[in-house]
């Protein structure tokens, strides 16, 4: 059971967003639910992935992640992944 969610967010140096993620905050007991959580050794408290974006410096798409409700990355690793230019990587 999650209790709250936070989003990360880096930027390149022009300032154009640069990586965003979603994370999911466990409520304390609920943790064993949550085989690919993440604990904070020194607060605790355990979070999962929710999703997860990246982006070139110049706002083109790079790959997103989508987790499921229990921190499992949905289908395949990259959904698409796209070079700066936009076009896409094929594998």
């Amino acid at each position: 059971m999650l209790d709250s969610k936070i989003t990360n967010e880096t930027f390149h140096k022009n300032g154009n967003l640069s990586y965003k993620e979603i994370l999911g905050i466990i409520k304390t007991g609920y943790e064993h639910l949550y085989p690919n959580r993440i604990t904070n050794k020194e607060t605790n408290v355990s979070v999962i992935r929710l999703g997860s974006v990246k982006y070139h410096d110049n706002n083109q798409l790079n790959w997103i992640l989508k987790y499921d409700e229990k921190g499992n990355v949905i289908k395949d690793r990259f959904q698409k992944e796209y070079r700066k230019d936009g076009s896409v990587i094929q594998y």
